[in-house]
């Protein structure tokens, strides 16, 4: 996913090398299409999405991984 954001930045940037724009752009775009779901980046730069499921095989059903 990380690959995807970097991507959307660049592009957003018109595909200039520019960290610091790479970083505003990120900042400030909300709702993120991404392989999660929609997601923003906090205040704190962490990437909040939709919630994630892990699901495993047991005799041949999917089932909820618990922590």
């Amino acid at each position: 996913m990380g690959l995807q954001l970097l991507a959307k930045a660049i592009n957003g940037c018109k595909n200039e090398i520019n960290p610091q724009c790479w970083k505003n752009y990120l900042e400030n775009t909300k709702n993120i299409d991404t392989i999660l779901g929609l997601g923003s980046f906090d205040g704190r730069g962490d990437f909040k999405a939709g919630k994630v499921i892990l699901k495993a095989i047991r005799n041949g059903q999917f089932v909820k991984l618990e922590e």
